[in-house]
């Protein structure tokens, strides 16, 4: 988009940060990103923007993406943020009505968008502000305002954004907060899983192919239907409602300070994505149902019956197996199995530093922190709900 240089992006503010890629991705994030802009680039482009959006969005949950896709721009946002969409008779206030990440093409005759961190209104988000150019490889700022050109024509107005257009009054007050009915207190759940056989879990709905090693034929449908309690557990709420770990003290949503639903009054509700796998080449594995990792995982009866998501991972060397490794889900806690591969499975502790083989079909509860060896290829657990 930047590459050349059709507009102008200017950043301020110094609460957040700003990344501006090689191809003229801009990016805003609450927390520094792990990773520069050309990796994110990669990402992008050989996986997709969902896969990018994820990992920035991992830590906090609040992230935003303005990119050039197949000639029309598209801005993706995720969490505590919001955009004001400057058009020539109208100014759009944009933000995320639901926990997804949700994503609107910019209108073709748009003349400048600015997003901001925090906005709850069209005052949080000033474009007229005071500002210098960013850095190509992040620089703290809270907002961005870029100037687009105007050689479109206007597109629809986005699903699956609250799209307010100012020209028309608005009573912008808050919402108030949901009441959540609590039950009686129960202990939390216990994360003991590791002497538990890895068995097929229930067949549940497949989650998005949305990290470079998913399987290519990896079906892309909703993490989990909030109707189906099979994969229910008991956790504690955010001020917005959003389930969470017992041990949350930011919400891996919406990015809120849990405050004081941090209490061990916990409830029922649907299980949120744990975390990722975050891959030696820079790519991500969202953990968010049972997954079968290998060089050939698709082939597995596990995967064809729909019991465990496809994980393609390789090496040059052939170290990995056809069928290597079994994440299993129990509760809030991720095991892993060795499935008696050829060269066999190291498990690193992040708190001790020590390195043990998997036991062929034993199963092991991960840490935060810990990470998988095979061969050359490491896999690192990074929980949501530690992600602080």
């Amino acid at each position: 988009m930047m590459d050349d240089n059709p507009y102008r992006c200017l950043v301020s503010g110094a609460d957040g940060f700003v990344t501006v890629t090689p191809a003229g991705r801009v990016i805003l994030t609450e927390e520094a990103p792990s990773l520069r802009g050309d990796d994110l680039d990669r990402i992008a482009d050989e996986v997709g923007a969902d896969v990018v959006m994820r990992t920035l969005a991992a830590n906090g949950g609040t992230a935003a993406m303005l990119e050039e896709a197949d000639g029309p721009l598209r801005l993706t946002m995720s969490g505590r943020v919001a955009a004001l969409v400057e058009l020539p008779t109208a100014e759009w206030f944009v933000r995320p009505t639901g926990t997804a990440d949700h994503t609107m093409r910019v209108p073709g005759d748009a003349l400048r968008v600015a997003v901001a961190l925090r906005a709850t209104t069209p005052s949080d988000v000033t474009p007229n502000t005071a500002a210098s150019l960013s850095a190509p490889h992040g620089q703290v700022a809270s907002q961005f305002v870029v100037d687009l050109r105007v050689d479109a024509q206007p597109d629809p107005t986005p699903v699956g954004l609250e799209v307010v257009d100012l020209s028309v009054p608005v009573d912008f007050a808050p919402q108030p907060l949901p009441v959540v009915r609590r039950p009686e207190p129960a202990a939390p759940p216990s994360a003991a899983a590791a002497d538990a056989a890895v068995a097929p879990a229930a067949a549940s709905t497949p989650a998005p192919a949305v990290a470079s090693n998913l399987a290519p034929d990896a079906p892309v449908e909703a993490m989990s239907d909030v109707d189906d309690e099979s994969n229910w557990v008991l956790g504690i709420r955010c001020p917005l409602d959003h389930h969470n770990h017992p041990d949350a003290e930011y919400c891996a949503h919406c990015g809120r300070k849990m405050g004081i639903n941090a209490t061990a009054v916990f409830v029922k509700g649907p299980r949120p994505p744990l975390g990722l796998f975050l891959l030696d080449d820079g790519g991500a594995i969202p953990i968010a149902t049972d997954l079968l990792i290998g060089r050939d995982a698709t082939t597995h009866d596990d995967v064809r019956a729909g019991r465990r998501q496809a994980v393609l991972l390789t090496d040059a060397s052939n170290v990995v197996s056809r069928h290597h490794l079994a994440i299993t889900l129990h509760d809030w806690t991720v095991t892993v199995a060795d499935l008696g591969s050829a060269n066999g499975t190291l498990i690193v502790s992040a708190q001790s530093g020590l390195a043990a083989p998997l036991v062929p079909h034993q199963p092991v509860a991960m840490s935060q922190g810990d990470h998988l060896q095979i061969g050359p290829r490491s896999l690192k657990l990074q929980l949501h709900h530690s992600a602080r």
